[in-house]
């Protein structure tokens, strides 16, 4: 009988010991996965109510209410902002933007990505600010990215966001 070499047995084997490793053990009860997409699916329902607060603490220039949205330790880094670390910095920069400025949000989730007891969200912003003092009015639009924290009775709060604006296209 010839031999055969070890590299076309093995090659013969390939897909059996494939098939034989893929199917061992990766069975879960369907009750656990249900469970998992539910407990998932709660998360980013949860996510999105906590971003509908902030949107609207923000247009109410409520910095009390903004700040109950946030991680107490927080990094809001704006674009061409200085950023802010923690509840503190954030209350100093929400408070002098919002004696500065009405403002204005509207804001569209794109993604939530939940990771255990971290989660990323990603959409897109319309901002309309009016000066308090002359009325001057802009409106930018961007993305903002967010990393959000699952505390310990379940909720949710924003850990880190960060915002990039687009250019004009006038």
């Amino acid at each position: 009988m010839a031999r055969v070499p070890m590299s076309i047995r093995r090659s013969r084997l390939t897909p059996f010991l494939l098939l034989l490793a893929l199917s061992c053990g990766t069975e879960r009860p369907a009750v656990e996965e249900d469970s998992a997409v539910e407990v998932a699916a709660a998360d980013r329902s949860s996510i999105r109510e906590l971003i509908r607060t902030q949107t609207g603490a923000i247009n109410r220039s409520d910095v009390d209410a903004v700040l109950a949205c946030l991680h107490p330790s927080v990094v809001y880094m704006p674009c061409g902002e200085p950023r802010a670390e923690g509840r503190d910095a954030a209350r100093e920069a929400l408070s002098a933007l919002f004696s500065r400025y009405e403002v204005n949000v509207s804001y569209q989730s794109q993604e939530i990505e939940v990771l255990g007891e971290r989660a990323i969200e990603r959409g897109q912003f319309v901002r309309r600010t009016s000066g308090r003092e002359d009325g001057t009015t802009t409106a930018v639009n961007g993305s903002i990215l967010r990393v959000l924290s699952k505390e310990a009775d379940g909720s949710w709060l924003v850990l880190r966001e960060i915002w990039a604006v687009h250019p004009s296209r006038e």
